[in-house]
């Protein structure tokens, strides 16, 4: 998962399931920008202030192992191949 929208609708989402692998990440500050598209409302429901923080002034990658040590995601999971 990449950074942006998908993680805020990751943060949104009742549960989220995670591969081993996934990255979640808010870009906004390590491109000069500010947080928005409802990232400073939703992340700190999801993941606690003190953590949100850390993700979206710092633009800290969270992996997918350490979004489930967080209890933020279901998992972690092994990568999954998508067919259909």
């Amino acid at each position: 998962m990449g950074g942006g929208h998908r993680l805020q609708i990751a943060a949104a989402a009742d549960f989220t399931v995670a591969a081993d692998d996934a990255i979640f990440w808010e870009p906004f500050s390590s491109r000069g920008f500010t947080p928005d598209s409802g990232a400073t409302w939703l992340l700190p429901r999801a993941v606690g202030v003190a953590r949100a923080r850390e993700l979206l002034l710092l633009g800290r990658r969270l992996g997918g192992t350490e979004a489930a040590a967080w209890a933020w995601s279901t998992g972690p999971s092994r990568p999954a191949r998508w067919t259909g």
